[in-house]
């Protein structure tokens, strides 16, 4: 934006200008610097700690795990090989989310063993208004593939692609979250014992 004077055109009032242009950039440049931080990614996480295992199909229940030397403890939720099993959470959303997708990263772990070390886990979520039907069905699960090999090391999946929470989703509204282990997928998911779940991390755009 420039500015024009009416006034008499001397040096001093030739400076003037150029100074209150330069003022008005700047003070542009730091309102674009705001908008541009209200949409900016923010995480939460959801952890084994939290989980429910679900009424069909549930996986373990939290249990603690300490590491052998330096006796580092924390919890995990055991997703069996075989059996395609679920676990759940109710958490709202931040009061900062802007009612768009989210994506989703998985930590775990896994015991011993000596081959087929992929996992794949898939997420899903329906988000319940105020005197709304708990009883909704979630949205169209993603799914994350992972591969693991060493046995107790940490491992965390790639960004998924976007999640759509079903409902109208809005913040501080509750969303019921549900993590799967896709035991059944041949291809993706092929680790022959129990994959330890720790967390799930969801990331969200800021309003």
């Amino acid at each position: 934006m420039s500015y024009s004077f009416d006034r008499k055109t001397d040096n001093v009032d030739k400076i003037m200008a150029v100074d209150v242009n330069e003022l008005q950039a700047a003070i542009e440049t730091i309102g674009s610097t705001v908008d541009t931080m209200s949409s900016i990614n923010a995480s939460f996480m959801l952890s084994a700690s939290g989980a429910t295992p679900a009424a069909t199909n549930a996986c373990g229940n939290p249990e603690v795990k300490t590491s052998s030397t330096n006796k580092v403890t924390y919890k995990v939720c055991a997703f069996d090989k075989d059996t395609v099993e679920i676990a759940w959470w109710n958490h709202p959303l931040p009061s900062d989310y802007d009612g768009e997708t989210i994506t989703f990263k998985v930590y775990w772990e896994h015991p011993a063993t000596t081959t087929n070390f992929k996992v794949a886990w898939d997420l899903a979520a329906v988000a319940i208004a105020n005197d709304g039907a708990i009883d909704t069905a979630v949205g169209t699960a993603v799914q994350v593939n992972d591969e693991g090999g060493t046995t107790n090391d940490l491992y965390v999946t790639a960004a998924s692609g976007d999640v759509t929470i079903a409902g109208s989703p809005a913040a501080g509204q509750m969303v019921y979250w549900r993590l799967r282990r896709v035991a059944n997928d041949g291809t993706n998911d092929t680790l022959d014992v129990d994959a330890w779940f720790q967390y799930v991390e969801i990331t969200y755009t800021r309003a």
